[in-house]
């Protein structure tokens, strides 16, 4: 099963797509950061785009994780701080001017990861576009 937490008012088509696919999707509209699904709910969660968008990506990546089963997937896309290299002075000085428009470009996977790398492995870690700064990585949990 295979679940999309958006938000409503940055995604107002989505409920217009919705009614055209009622059989595809089911789209709920919640706090990814304190979501109503039991623990252990899904055999893979598709996280396109939010890690870089909530207010605190460590709970929402906690919550993905609660909600994953044992030997379930996340599936990332996203934005991240390029792997192993320091912010630019030029993105040190855009950051807080893109983050009031809804994205943070500093937040690092590598950090968020390393609260929980107990529980899970990284699968695939790939750099998809803009020299690193979008990546598609792929997680398991283990526990």
């Amino acid at each position: 099963m295979i679940f999309s937490v958006v938000k409503e008012h940055l995604f107002p088509h989505i409920t217009q797509i919705s009614c055209i696919l009622p059989y595809i999707f089911n789209f709920l509209e919640m706090d990814a950061q304190k979501m109503s699904f039991a623990d252990e709910s899904f055999d893979y969660i598709v996280a396109s785009l939010i890690l870089s968008v909530v207010p605190n990506e460590n709970k929402c990546f906690e919550e993905m994780i609660r909600v994953l089963k044992k030997d379930g997937r996340i599936l990332i896309f996203d934005k991240f701080a390029p792997k192993n290299q320091k912010l630019t002075l030029t993105k040190k000085l855009v950051r807080p001017f893109i983050s009031m428009l809804g994205t943070d470009i500093g937040r690092s996977f590598e950090e968020l990861f390393k609260q929980n790398d107990q529980r899970l492995r990284i699968i695939r870690d790939e750099s998809v576009m803009l020299k690193g700064m979008y990546r598609y990585i792929e997680v398991l949990k283990l526990s």
